[in-house]
């Protein structure tokens, strides 16, 4: 999954390749978030209902598999996407055959994303994980460090490989070396 951020790269073609020992790429395109001030635009920062239909809209013509959301206020630094612009997410992506998920932080958010029809809870509030090989993205670090995880660990034992190999990964000496 990825936000889009590919530069003359297209990746979308590349989802039904089978590469040996790879996993298969999903595409969420840039994703739609509330406006988040400092940091990046890469996501579409919406305010109101018609924002969010014609992002949804756009990333159906780029035909991106899932539409991602983030319902997160970042610990009370940013105002949330409210329960109206994301069951109006929801309800344009389902009109155009597209699934939704969404980084969720409270079990309230979590309980309204699920009665207004989300698609996907990947990890449901309160699941214990592990995450290895991630490094933090804001020198600052206060109040909460922004990190790019890379291994997810459950406790029955799955593992999740989230990406974040190569250019700008930690450098912990799991990934081979890259090419000059």
């Amino acid at each position: 999954m990825g936000l889009g951020q590919y530069g003359s790269v297209d990746l979308i073609p590349r989802r039904n390749e089978t590469v040996p020992g790879r996993g298969r790429y999903f595409s969420v395109g840039r994703g739609i978030t509330s406006p988040l001030p400092g940091c990046s635009t890469a996501p579409y920062w919406v305010t109101t209902e018609a924002e969010v239909r014609r992002a949804v809209q756009e990333l159906a013509a780029k035909k991106v598999d899932i539409v991602k959301i983030w319902v997160d206020d970042r610990l009370g630094m940013y105002k949330k996407l409210s329960p109206e612009l994301y069951t109006a997410v929801i309800d344009e992506a389902h009109k155009n055959g597209l699934r939704v998920i969404a980084h969720v932080y409270t079990e309230e958010d979590a309980k309204g994303l699920l009665r207004a029809g989300i698609d996907r809870n990947s990890l449901k509030v309160g699941t214990e994980i592990v995450v290895r090989g991630y490094q933090s993205k804001d020198k600052a670090c206060t109040p909460i460090c922004k990190a790019n995880g890379r291994d997810v660990t459950f406790p029955d034992g799955r593992k999740l490989f989230m990406g974040s190999s190569g250019t700008g990964a930690p450098k912990d000496g799991s990934d081979k070396p890259e090419m000059p």
